[in-house]
């Protein structure tokens, strides 16, 4: 499971683009630095948690962008559906979501037993196999450093086996609005080895306020694999309001 620690720099390289937005990270309950708490089991009250911890946390910021990617994507398009008039544009990274798309290819069917194999794995060839199932651009010698810091962040915020079931369990049940109203921008990668792009193809042509990226060689985590190309769009799209 992820947490903002696995942006790693995509934050500055945004904010470079954005210099008068605030680019401000959050976690889930149960992941990251909100590692000690406890996963609510939907998505709707994951996000009305982060919601109302962000409220505490910055009670003077109105309105936001959110930027998000895989279940993610669930928890940014149920906070614009809940809050229109806060949330003023979203962005969605490789998100599928559940009545789209056939399971096997919101989850690639080729990739189920490597999956399957994570729980019996010690944490350095689990977060190994991740980088490879997520990752299509990065070379040796960086993606050893990017697997070491992950695992640094995994023992600095182990994932509970409970969060993990109920992250699931809520990705799972959730379902997507018919028409949301919040301009929002949808990025696909062409080579995911998890989530079929069509799940984004789908996505952009359910929503009438909706536009498309594809990315034609990066893997499922677009902002590790090519934050330079990424992150331009996504400054545009906020900087077009």
């Amino acid at each position: 499971m992820r947490e903002q620690g696995h942006w790693f720099d995509f934050a500055e390289i945004l904010s470079a683009e954005l210099p008068n937005l605030p680019i401000l990270k959050m976690d889930i309950a149960g992941n990251g630095t909100e590692y000690h708490g406890q996963t609510p089991q939907s998505i709707s009250l994951i996000r009305e948690e982060l919601a109302n911890r962000f409220t505490q946390n910055y009670p003077n910021i109105k309105t936001l962008y959110l930027v998000s990617i895989s279940m993610g994507g669930m928890i940014a398009a149920d906070w614009a559906n809940a809050e229109p008039d806060k949330i003023k544009k979203i962005v969605l990274i490789n998100s599928s979501f559940a009545g789209l798309l056939p399971f096997y290819q919101r989850l690639k069917w080729q990739n189920y037993f490597s999956l399957l194999k994570l729980p019996f794995l010690n944490l350095s060839s689990k977060e190994a196999l991740i980088f490879s199932l997520t990752t299509n651009l990065i070379c040796y010698p960086q993606s050893t450093e990017i697997v070491k810091k992950w695992i640094n962040l995994a023992q600095q915020h182990p994932v509970a086996n409970r969060n993990i079931l109920r992250q699931l369990w809520a990705a799972a049940r959730f379902r997507l609005p018919e028409n949301l109203t919040v301009p929002t921008l949808i990025f696909g990668s062409e080579r995911d080895k998890l989530v079929d792009v069509k799940a984004s193809m789908v996505l952009e042509q359910k929503w009438d306020n909706s536009s498309l990226y594809i990315h034609p060689k990066a893997g499922h985590d677009l902002p590790l694999d090519d934050s330079e190309w990424l992150a331009p769009k996504i400054a545009q799209f906020i900087k077009e309001d």
